[in-house]
């Protein structure tokens, strides 16, 4: 998890908990993170959906690999010159590159 804040007007982003593998956690390391959300927390001692702020969802990982390898392997140029010669009327690379 991470906080947002602004520094010489530059965004920066700081680790403010890492919910890895909780099994792998003491006591006193949970009871510590339990402290830190509750610090975002405002209006109820436990709080709620309500307290917390999301800024939209950004998909990172297999698409993100996905679509490097894409860009170095040329696939787009590969398939398209596969399919010159034919009569295709949707672009066909891009199709396959929209799943994410």
């Amino acid at each position: 998890m991470v906080e947002s804040y602004r520094e010489n007007g530059k965004i920066k982003q700081r680790q403010v908990g890492n919910l890895g593998n909780i099994d792998l956690y003491s006591q006193e390391e949970i009871r510590r993170l339990i402290d830190k959300l509750r610090e975002f927390l405002h209006n109820d001692p436990y709080g709620t959906t309500q307290d917390l702020t999301t800024y939209g969802d950004k998909y990172y990982g297999i698409p993100y690999v996905v679509n490097v390898f894409w860009n170095r392997l040329g696939l787009t140029e590969f398939i398209n010159s596969l399919l010159k010669d034919r009569q295709v009327e949707v672009d066909v690379a891009l199709c396959t590159k929209t799943w994410y």
